[in-house]
Protein backbone atom coordinates (compact mmCIF):
# COMPACT_ATOMS: atom_id res chain seq x y z
CA UNK A 1 0.00 0.00 0.00
CA UNK A 2 1.37 3.62 -0.63
CA UNK A 3 0.20 7.10 0.44
CA UNK A 4 1.75 10.25 1.22
CA UNK A 5 0.37 13.31 3.15
CA UNK A 6 1.17 16.75 2.62
CA UNK A 7 1.60 19.64 4.64
CA UNK A 8 -1.43 21.34 5.72
CA UNK A 9 -3.80 18.06 5.21
CA UNK A 10 -5.72 15.87 8.14
CA UNK A 11 -6.16 12.06 7.85
CA UNK A 12 -7.54 9.40 9.72
CA UNK A 13 -6.82 6.03 9.69
CA UNK A 14 -9.89 4.37 11.04
CA UNK A 15 -10.82 0.63 11.60
CA UNK A 16 -10.98 -2.36 13.63
CA UNK A 17 -8.59 -3.24 16.42
CA UNK A 18 -5.74 -5.55 15.32
CA UNK A 19 -6.48 -4.78 11.56
CA UNK A 20 -3.14 -2.78 11.27
CA UNK A 21 -3.40 0.81 12.52
CA UNK A 22 -0.56 0.28 14.73
CA UNK A 23 1.76 -1.39 12.73
CA UNK A 24 1.25 1.68 10.47
CA UNK A 25 1.93 4.32 13.15
CA UNK A 26 4.99 2.23 14.35
CA UNK A 27 6.21 2.64 10.11
CA UNK A 28 5.18 6.17 10.38
CA UNK A 29 7.40 6.56 13.92
CA UNK A 30 10.15 4.89 12.82
CA UNK A 31 9.64 2.20 16.09
CA UNK A 32 9.24 -0.24 13.43
CA UNK A 33 10.80 -1.50 10.47
CA UNK A 34 8.88 -1.99 6.94
CA UNK A 35 9.61 -5.22 5.11
CA UNK A 36 9.61 -3.53 1.82
CA UNK A 37 9.35 -0.19 0.28
CA UNK A 38 9.91 3.00 2.23
CA UNK A 39 8.89 5.23 4.86
CA UNK A 40 9.85 9.13 4.56
CA UNK A 41 9.01 12.27 7.35
CA UNK A 42 9.87 15.83 6.20
CA UNK A 43 10.67 14.36 2.41
CA UNK A 44 13.76 11.27 3.84
CA UNK A 45 13.85 7.78 4.62
CA UNK A 46 12.95 7.62 8.70
CA UNK A 47 16.04 5.74 9.06
CA UNK A 48 17.70 9.07 7.82
CA UNK A 49 16.62 10.70 11.59
CA UNK A 50 18.50 10.54 14.79
CA UNK A 51 15.81 9.96 17.24
CA UNK A 52 16.08 13.00 18.67
CA UNK A 53 16.51 14.92 15.36
CA UNK A 54 13.06 13.09 14.49
CA UNK A 55 11.56 14.26 17.39
CA UNK A 56 12.07 17.99 16.78
CA UNK A 57 9.71 16.98 13.51
CA UNK A 58 7.42 14.56 14.22
CA UNK A 59 5.54 13.38 17.40
CA UNK A 60 3.36 10.54 18.84
CA UNK A 61 0.31 11.87 20.91
CA UNK A 62 -1.22 9.02 22.38
CA UNK A 63 -3.36 9.26 25.93
CA UNK A 64 -1.81 9.57 29.06
CA UNK A 65 -2.79 7.79 32.46
CA UNK A 66 -0.68 10.42 34.15
CA UNK A 67 -3.76 11.72 35.97
CA UNK A 68 -3.00 12.66 39.68
CA UNK A 69 -5.16 12.17 42.54
CA UNK A 70 -6.63 15.65 43.73
CA UNK A 71 -5.06 17.63 40.82
CA UNK A 72 -7.37 20.07 39.42
CA UNK A 73 -8.04 19.88 35.36
CA UNK A 74 -5.89 23.19 34.96
CA UNK A 75 -2.92 21.64 36.76
CA UNK A 76 -3.20 18.24 34.85
CA UNK A 77 -3.23 20.28 31.96
CA UNK A 78 -0.48 22.42 32.49
CA UNK A 79 1.61 18.96 33.88
CA UNK A 80 1.41 17.48 30.16
CA UNK A 81 2.42 20.66 28.10
CA UNK A 82 5.51 20.56 26.18
CA UNK A 83 8.38 22.01 29.08
CA UNK A 84 9.07 25.43 27.31
CA UNK A 85 5.19 26.21 27.78
CA UNK A 86 4.88 24.26 31.12
CA UNK A 87 4.42 26.74 34.32
CA UNK A 88 4.16 29.72 31.65
CA UNK A 89 2.17 32.32 31.12
CA UNK A 90 1.43 31.04 27.78
CA UNK A 91 0.47 27.75 29.41
CA UNK A 92 -1.81 28.56 31.38
CA UNK A 93 -3.73 30.74 28.27
CA UNK A 94 -3.06 27.43 26.25
CA UNK A 95 -5.12 25.46 29.60
CA UNK A 96 -7.42 27.95 28.87
CA UNK A 97 -7.83 27.94 25.44
CA UNK A 98 -8.22 23.78 25.05
CA UNK A 99 -10.90 24.33 27.94
CA UNK A 100 -12.87 26.30 26.16
CA UNK A 101 -12.39 24.60 22.83
CA UNK A 102 -13.95 21.52 24.66
CA UNK A 103 -16.71 23.12 25.91
CA UNK A 104 -15.70 22.88 29.56
CA UNK A 105 -14.27 26.24 29.98
CA UNK A 106 -15.77 26.20 33.55
CA UNK A 107 -13.88 23.26 34.67
CA UNK A 108 -10.22 24.50 34.94
CA UNK A 109 -10.22 24.50 39.05
CA UNK A 110 -12.45 21.79 39.23
CA UNK A 111 -10.94 18.22 40.48
CA UNK A 112 -10.41 15.95 37.74
CA UNK A 113 -11.43 13.12 39.62
CA UNK A 114 -14.88 14.89 40.56
CA UNK A 115 -16.13 15.99 37.05
CA UNK A 116 -18.99 13.90 35.72
CA UNK A 117 -18.14 10.80 33.15
CA UNK A 118 -19.25 13.06 30.11
CA UNK A 119 -17.43 16.07 31.52
CA UNK A 120 -14.31 14.18 31.57
CA UNK A 121 -14.37 12.65 27.94
CA UNK A 122 -14.41 16.52 27.33
CA UNK A 123 -11.80 16.52 29.58
CA UNK A 124 -9.94 14.03 27.68
CA UNK A 125 -10.07 16.39 24.36
CA UNK A 126 -8.93 19.83 25.88
CA UNK A 127 -6.07 17.84 27.16
CA UNK A 128 -5.16 16.59 23.80
CA UNK A 129 -5.75 20.58 22.46
CA UNK A 130 -3.42 21.72 25.02
CA UNK A 131 -0.72 18.95 23.76
CA UNK A 132 -0.99 19.74 20.60
CA UNK A 133 -1.11 23.67 20.46
CA UNK A 134 2.34 23.53 23.11
CA UNK A 135 4.26 21.08 20.59
CA UNK A 136 7.18 23.45 18.99
CA UNK A 137 6.69 25.20 15.54
CA UNK A 138 9.56 22.97 14.06
CA UNK A 139 7.08 19.94 14.31
CA UNK A 140 5.86 18.98 10.66
CA UNK A 141 4.04 15.66 11.25
CA UNK A 142 2.03 14.80 14.50
CA UNK A 143 0.36 11.18 14.97
CA UNK A 144 -2.91 11.29 17.56
CA UNK A 145 -2.63 7.57 18.50
CA UNK A 146 -5.98 6.31 19.98
CA UNK A 147 -6.93 9.54 21.83
CA UNK A 148 -10.41 10.01 19.33
CA UNK A 149 -11.20 6.93 20.97
CA UNK A 150 -11.25 7.78 24.57
CA UNK A 151 -13.86 11.02 23.94
CA UNK A 152 -17.47 10.36 23.13
CA UNK A 153 -19.19 10.28 20.04
CA UNK A 154 -21.11 13.45 19.78
CA UNK A 155 -17.66 15.34 20.15
CA UNK A 156 -15.55 13.79 17.33
CA UNK A 157 -16.92 16.41 14.85
CA UNK A 158 -15.52 18.98 17.59
CA UNK A 159 -12.30 17.00 18.11
CA UNK A 160 -11.62 16.77 14.02
CA UNK A 161 -12.34 20.26 13.74
CA UNK A 162 -9.85 21.66 15.72
CA UNK A 163 -7.42 19.38 14.41
CA UNK A 164 -7.77 20.78 10.87
CA UNK A 165 -7.74 23.87 13.15
CA UNK A 166 -3.93 22.77 14.27
CA UNK A 167 -3.52 21.73 10.75
CA UNK A 168 -4.31 24.61 9.08
CA UNK A 169 -2.50 26.83 11.36
CA UNK A 170 0.84 25.34 11.28
CA UNK A 171 0.99 23.91 7.93
CA UNK A 172 1.67 20.51 9.40
CA UNK A 173 0.46 17.07 8.79
CA UNK A 174 -1.48 15.45 11.37
CA UNK A 175 -2.48 11.72 11.31
CA UNK A 176 -5.32 10.63 13.79
CA UNK A 177 -6.03 6.89 14.30
CA UNK A 178 -9.55 5.70 15.55
CA UNK A 179 -11.85 2.61 15.73
CA UNK A 180 -14.95 4.31 15.02
CA UNK A 181 -14.78 5.49 11.63
CA UNK A 182 -16.26 8.68 11.20
CA UNK A 183 -17.49 8.59 7.71
CA UNK A 184 -19.60 12.30 8.32
CA UNK A 185 -17.00 14.03 9.13
CA UNK A 186 -16.04 16.77 6.69
CA UNK A 187 -13.22 18.29 8.33
CA UNK A 188 -11.18 15.19 7.45
CA UNK A 189 -9.17 15.72 4.18
CA UNK A 190 -8.46 11.89 3.73
CA UNK A 191 -9.86 8.72 5.43
CA UNK A 192 -7.97 5.53 5.34
CA UNK A 193 -10.25 2.61 6.32
CA UNK A 194 -7.99 -0.44 7.28
CA UNK A 195 -9.85 -4.26 7.75
CA UNK A 196 -9.03 -7.36 7.86
CA UNK A 197 -9.69 -10.08 5.12
CA UNK A 198 -12.12 -12.25 6.22
CA UNK A 199 -11.22 -14.98 3.55
CA UNK A 200 -7.78 -15.55 5.76
CA UNK A 201 -9.25 -15.67 9.57
CA UNK A 202 -5.92 -17.09 10.76
CA UNK A 203 -4.05 -14.51 9.25
CA UNK A 204 -3.59 -10.74 9.89
CA UNK A 205 -4.19 -9.16 6.39
CA UNK A 206 -4.77 -5.65 6.42
CA UNK A 207 -6.43 -3.85 3.39
CA UNK A 208 -6.10 -0.15 2.87
CA UNK A 209 -9.34 1.82 1.29
CA UNK A 210 -9.39 5.98 1.14
CA UNK A 211 -12.37 8.17 0.64
CA UNK A 212 -11.55 11.77 -0.24
CA UNK A 213 -13.70 14.83 1.36
CA UNK A 214 -13.87 17.61 -0.74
Amino acid sequence: MSFALNAGELACIAGPRCAGTDALVGLACGNRRAAGGEVRVCGLPVEFWPPTELARHARLLMPSARLFIGCTVSEILAAHLEPASANTNDGQSLARFALAQAGIAYSENRCWSALAPVERESAQLSLLLARLWSLPVSVRLVIVDDYLDNIAPHLTARAFSALQDFTRSRNASVIATAHRIPLEDHAIDRLFLMHHDREFPRTVKTGLAEQRFH
